[in-house]
């Protein structure tokens, strides 16, 4: 283990200083710093000041200018001092300009950082950090914590934080303040995260006999969130999130305990995590999916997408099955050997054996094709307005029972474009943001493009490119899927009275459409497949799922 320092060194004033409980407490100090280092000789080291290998010194120019009367700078007399309690430490020392700017000041906290990581590389060991805030100006010591907190990140160890009081003449240890940060930072790392790392690590570090009942009942029902968030059973998951917000509600600081207080001011933070999700102790679904998508749990989301709508679909009554198929569905779901729940079974079995119309799939790939070249003549013509364009394909596609799978992304694409048509002055750049919806595209043609010196040239073999090379499943690795509906078999079911709705049916077709979407997606992503499915970035899974939630509260709150 090896131990450093860290201090931003105060200048020489001239007059002896005696400090308490220090080393050698009959040699005055002669630099604020001083008292620090010595402090930390005699009770972090037991005397042994071989310990401490390496001190870094944030020196201003005041102190590597001469003192008064001596030919010394600040700085050097100062590590002569130091070596006479540290004989064998060595020191670095960086510049810091008190007139530089924000940018020049930053500049320094990364030299420092840098230097410090260096440092616990080269000796191959375990390094502790040590910090003396007790010198500079009052933005050096948030340029200290700022320090601190990036080699925190990056695994350095943090010793002691020293302050030495001029006016009591005691060096007092700030370690419980500076743990303050890694509570508040723990709290967020729960909001954003889920995770309780942070603030397990903070707690830890507390008398445990000094941490009351209700925070305790707070930290494990924070802690069995956490990890049902992480293994997403639902059924412990909701209790998880009821246990949480009892928790929370229950919770009742105590006027004489410290750690109860800080909790207080930071429970709020907590409340809104869950804000929406439960009514009168009941989990909303949807409002739980939509949590995981804000704090960017997709696969949670996909999940639980995945196994509550079809309950949520059942439980809110929009299906209407006579008693007889209500019989025959639960004698089917007690025999289900994957123990799933009646209308998930129902909603994910009934269709594989609804129809046997395969007619309706015939001829989608020409289909896509012919829609293909509808773009490209449309795109070609001046003044392009993708909604008119849209708006007779959209109807041709519903003739069909076809649909787009990513019809935004189709309208950035093809908007782009008709954008470069008019102007292809972009594309000679080609790694220009704005091309980005048709990225994979530019990705498959960089080495014929860059070839070519003029844009126009550019764009014309892209629309070649798409007009004769792009066929078949070829097509949708460039453009959204053109595909039949999901939710055709549905429609089969309706027809043969299979079960009746309460509400419309093309609200209902839809909401299984995206259902059955977001179904493949979680299905291919579990089992890892090397396709990439109908979503190509996670932000339009985001989207996608949001835009499902939505219709889904408001089919419920329309009824």
């Amino acid at each position: 283990m090896k131990h450093v320092m860290f201090l931003f060194l105060s200048p020489f004033s001239g007059k002896d200083a005696h400090y308490k409980d220090i080393e050698r407490e009959d040699e005055p100090t002669k630099f604020t710093n001083e008292s620090a280092l010595r402090w930390l000789i005699k009770h972090e080291f037991d005397g042994d000041a071989a310990q401490l290998s390496r001190m870094f010194i944030l020196a201003s120019k005041m102190v590597q200018s001469p003192m008064k009367d001596d030919p010394r700078t600040h700085l050097e007399f100062f590590i002569e001092r130091a070596k006479m309690f540290a004989p064998a430490i060595d020191v670095k020392t960086f510049d810091y300009d008190e007139n530089g700017s924000g940018d020049q000041n930053l500049m320094s906290v990364a030299r420092i950082a840098g230097d410090i990581q260096q440092y616990a590389r080269d000796v191959g060991d375990d390094v502790t950090l040590h910090v003396d805030l007790s010198g500079g100006m009052r933005p050096v010591n948030m340029i200290m914590l700022d320090v601190v907190r990036l080699l925190e990140y990056s695994g350095i160890k943090i010793g002691c934080l020293l302050y030495s009081n001029l006016q009591t003449k005691i060096v007092e240890p700030l370690d419980d303040i500076y743990a303050l940060l890694q509570l508040t930072a723990g709290v967020e790392e729960f909001i954003q995260f889920g995770s309780v790392k942070a603030l397990n690590d903070y707690y830890d570090a507390q008398d445990q006999s000094r941490l009351s009942d209700g925070l305790n009942r707070l930290r494990a029902a924070m802690e069995n969130f956490s990890e049902q968030i992480k293994l997403c059973h639902y059924g412990q998951f909701e209790q998880a999130i009821k246990n949480l917000h009892d928790a929370v509600h229950d919770f009742k600081p105590a006027d004489d305990n410290a750690q109860d207080l800080l909790m207080a001011r930071l429970i709020d933070r907590i409340r809104e995590m869950y804000a929406g999700t439960i009514k009168d102790r009941l989990v909303d679904d949807v409002e739980l999916i939509r949590w995981c998508v804000k704090n960017d749990y997709v696969q949670q989301a996909l999940t639980l997408y995945t196994e509550r709508v079809p309950e949520y679909i059942g439980e809110h009554g929009w299906l209407v099955l006579s008693p007889e198929e209500l019989k025959k569905l639960d004698e089917r779901v007690a025999n289900d050997k994957m123990h799933r729940n009646r209308w998930f079974y129902f909603l994910n079995e009934y269709p594989s054996s609804a129809s046997d119309d395969k007619d309706r799939w015939l001829g989608m790939k020409p289909y896509a094709g012919a829609i293909k070249d509808s773009a490209l003549n449309a795109i070609r013509k001046n003044n392009f307005d993708y909604d008119e364009w849209w708006s007779g394909v959209d109807a041709r596609l519903k003739e069909r029972d076809l649909t787009c799978t990513d019809e935004p992304r189709l309208r950035a694409q093809l908007e782009l474009l008709s954008k470069l048509r008019a102007e292809p002055s972009p594309l000679m750049t080609l790694d220009d943001p704005m091309l980005d919806p048709i990225r994979k595209l530019i990705d498959a043609l960089t080495s014929e493009l860059t070839e070519m010196p003029k844009p126009k040239l550019r764009f014309n073999r892209m629309l070649n490119f798409i007009s004769t090379g792009l066929k078949g499943e070829k097509l949708f690795e460039y453009f959204p899927n053109i595909a039949a509906r999901l939710s055709a078999p549905f429609k089969v079911m309706l027809s043969q009275n299979v079960f009746a709705l309460r509400i419309d049916q093309e609200k209902f077709l839809s909401i299984m459409d995206k259902y059955l979407r977001l179904k493949k997606e979680r299905n291919q992503s579990n089992h890892a497949r090397e396709d990439s499915g109908d979503f190509m970035t996670a932000i339009a899974l985001k989207d996608f799922i949001n835009v499902g939630l939505d219709e889904l509260s408001e089919v419920s709150n329309r009824r």
